[in-house]
């Protein structure tokens, strides 16, 4: 009710808006308010003089100190045939301007000039998309910038801006000496576009805009790329980025300039670099357009170590960054840094211990809850001809689940009687005596697994590592330098574990050796290790064979099982040297 007496106060105040009534697709009521320039304003324009022959003929008034300042272009404005269109506009001579400077011209919500509804700014109904001109010293247009896309804010805050066109401005004053703010025939005749909420028939010639000049305090010429961005000390990924780290980052614009990259935060009428690195000491530029938010990570050296830099973009940003990332990468040819990647191996004791098997009992449940659940859901057969409903066939799944538990439930109640009359297969165990000579096998001391995954790993020169800037050496080193990447493995147990039911024979009991342990891995710089599970087993073997001072299957599956681990040390600590 009151959103239809809201939008006839609407119509009744502004005779240029009108509200369309039509149903919803949720079936309730939708009010859609569209708005039209008034027919005098567009008689206005059309009447308006050419105010001069060219571009030089223009009054321009002088821009020259950083500020703001209020901007009304209006019927009693100048207008001039430009080629773009004819337009009201204003023009002002920015010779004078130290660079590099940031010029942003944006509208707000306006309404007709006189009108009483200048006094209500949520019944202004206007809306100016300006263009900037910038001419040289001899008036030649050299840049043409247009108004980025309106921002949605307006829609609730009346006083919000609306459009908003931002010059960079680092050309000399000769190639940079005056800016025209100007609307076109297009953004005039362009119709059914929504801005603030509002269905345009057509933009407004006339309007009140606001022209903000900031100082850059940096010494650049050129500007390649200008991103809103976050900045992220130290941050090497996006999903180290935490929802009280994007909440307290700071908000500023990533500026790529002619030798250096900035990132600058605004102070009042000046933008201010909090971050200067130039682009000789870059060492790293990777992009991650994949997570939200997208993602640039950078590196350079300072003093041997790499210090990491991380800058996030909202969506609306995501393309520009990904643009900035490709050109930074390409600055960052490869082997320009060369980096020593150590892997050693941890000097410790590894816990040697002979393990009770399984005794196959979850095994046996399982096949005997998937034959009661079949036995149970056999009439469902006929649902492979592709003869049942949907109905049919959540039955057939309720009867196989009720046919399930209950296979489960016997085997269970078997497994407990075999049990209590001594008929159950228990863990397959190795007899005390075999035991007590694995433990004392003299090739599972610790030097000699030492020794043997040592050799294994400096066995051939592994191939360098390339990542966007960097070269990464492995070295096989006795222990890892703090300061470089560093991956060092340790094993921590060993176990010979049976496998399958107990034989009548002990000596051919199924027995696999497993070796369990970690590897530690530090990035550059850090203190912390980041942990990562080692596994490995072998395949089966009879007892006997395990058995002897050093047997030869022993001897045989250590030095496959240090080679396999050596392989995986190499893949791991290249896999974890390019992720970070």
């Amino acid at each position: 009710m009151w959103r239809g007496v809201w939008a006839m106060v609407i119509v009744g105040l502004a005779g240029c808006a009108s509200v369309d009534i039509r149903p919803g697709s949720d079936g309730g009521t939708l009010f859609e308010t569209h708005a039209r320039v008034p027919a005098e304003l567009t008689a206005a324009l059309a009447a308006a003089p050419d105010c001069c022959a060219s571009l030089a003929k223009l009054t321009y008034a002088t821009l020259a100190e950083a500020g703001t300042q209020s901007l009304t272009i209006s019927p009693a404005s100048p207008a001039h045939a430009f080629d773009s269109g004819k337009s009201f506009f204003a023009a002002f001579r920015i010779a004078e301007l130290k660079r590099p400077a940031e010029i942003v011209v944006a509208s707000q919500r306006s309404a007709e000039p006189g009108s009483m509804l200048q006094r209500w700014p949520d019944f202004r109904m206007l809306a100016f998309e300006p263009t900037l001109l910038v001419l040289d010293a001899q008036f030649q247009i050299r840049r043409r910038i247009t108004a980025a896309a309106p921002d949605g804010a307006c829609a609730t805050q009346a006083l919000a801006d609306v459009f908003a066109a931002r010059l960079d401005l680092i050309e000399p004053p000769d190639d940079a000496a005056y800016l025209i703010v100007l609307t076109t025939a297009d953004a005039l005749a362009r119709d059914g576009q929504q801005v603030c909420g509002v269905v345009r028939h057509g933009l407004s010639p006339v309007g009140t805009l606001r022209v903000d000049v900031g100082r850059i305090e940096i010494d650049e010429r050129q500007l390649r790329f200008r991103v809103p961005v976050s900045w992220h000390p130290g941050l090497r990924d996006a999903g180290a980025l935490s929802l009280l780290g994007s909440l307290v980052d700071e908000s500023g614009w990533l500026w790529l300039g002619e030798k250096h990259l900035y990132f600058l935060t605004r102070h009042g009428d000046v933008l201010r670099p909090q971050l200067s690195l130039p682009y000789t000491a870059l060492r790293l530029a990777r992009s991650d357009a994949t997570q939200y938010p997208a993602m640039l990570v950078l590196a350079t050296e300072e003093a041997g170590k790499l210090r990491f830099e991380g800058f996030s973009a909202a969506p609306a940003a995501r393309d520009a960054l990904t643009t900035a990332a490709a050109w930074l990468g390409d600055q960052v040819p490869l082997g320009r840094i060369d980096e020593s990647v150590a892997i050693s191996v941890a000097d410790t004791l590894p816990v040697i211990s002979v393990e009770p098997g399984s005794s196959g009992f979850l095994s046996r449940l399982s096949d005997a809850a998937l034959v009661g659940g079949s036995l149970v859901a056999l009439p469902c057969a006929l649902c492979q001809t592709g003869a049942c409903t949907p109905e049919m066939l959540l039955s057939c799944a309720a009867l196989f689940s009720t046919g399930a538990v209950a296979g489960g439930v016997v085997a269970s109640g078997q497994e407990l009687l075999a049990r209590a009359q001594g008929r159950s297969q228990g863990p397959a165990e190795v007899p005390t005596h075999a035991a007590i000579t694995l433990h004392k096998t003299p090739a599972l001391d610790a030097a000699s697994l030492r020794a043997c995954l040592q050799a294994a790993l400096s066995q051939g020169e592994a191939a360098p590592w390339r990542d966007q800037g960097i070269t990464g050496h492995p070295q096989l080193k006795a222990s890892a330098a703090p300061a470089a990447p560093a991956l060092q493995l340790a094993l921590e147990g060993i176990a010979f574990v049976p496998e399958g039911a107990q034989p009548t024979n002990l000596d051919e009991l199924p027995v696999r050796l497993h070796l369990r342990g970690h590897w530690d891995w530090v990035r550059a710089g850090d203190a912390l290790a980041q942990r990562l599970p080692l596994a490995w087993q072998s395949e089966l073997h009879p007892l006997r064979t395990w058995l002897g001072d050093t047997p030869p299957v022993l001897r045989d599956t250590l030095d496959a099982a240090c080679r396999e681990i050596a392989a995986q040390s190499l893949a791991t600590a290249e896999a974890q040297w390019r992720r970070h």
